[in-house]
């Protein structure tokens, strides 16, 4: 009956915390645009860079369908489909992407501008919303952090 109560106020309480999540990082590349672009508006580069290398987790693997606008990325962890990403936009400035998960929900873009010759700036912006209701507040905090660790590693 004790752990009814706890669990019963667990997902009160994190009913009531935010279920949306923004994280922004910015950085500087000894790297022109295109050199950044080419890594980062095609998915199948994505691998390369991303946290999620398959070389370092053998029960990660990804999967891109096409290259540009409509290309869809593929997460798959244990052999499950975890993540599904689709390219809405790409340019010389940056990409769009759509995030689709099991619980969320979101966009990220990724945005690169000259500073000087073979510098760029790279902002890096991931923002959507949970849609598990009950959980969802507990875990945009820990995706906050898990986005940023990630952003710091790519």
């Amino acid at each position: 009956m004790g752990s009814l109560v706890v669990l019963v106020a667990a997902a009160f309480i994190s009913s009531l915390l935010d279920s949306r999540w923004q994280e922004e990082s910015t950085i500087q590349m000894r790297a022109t645009p295109g050199d950044v672009h080419r890594f980062v508006g095609d998915f199948a580069e994505w691998g390369r860079w991303a946290q999620w290398r398959e070389s370092e987790d053998p029960e990660v693997s990804q999967h891109s369908e096409g290259q540009g606008i409509g290309t869809v990325q593929r997460i798959v962890i244990g052999g499950v489909e975890r993540v599904r990403m689709t390219m809405l936009a790409e340019t010389s400035a940056g990409v769009d992407v759509e995030v689709w998960g099991r619980s969320i929900g979101g966009k990220q873009t990724i945005r690169y501008e000259a500073l000087a010759a073979r510098t760029t700036r790279v902002v890096w912006r991931d923002e959507g919303r949970f849609t598990t209701p009950l959980v969802s507040g507990l875990l945009a905090n820990s995706l906050k952090e898990q986005l940023r660790h990630h952003h710091a590693v790519a």
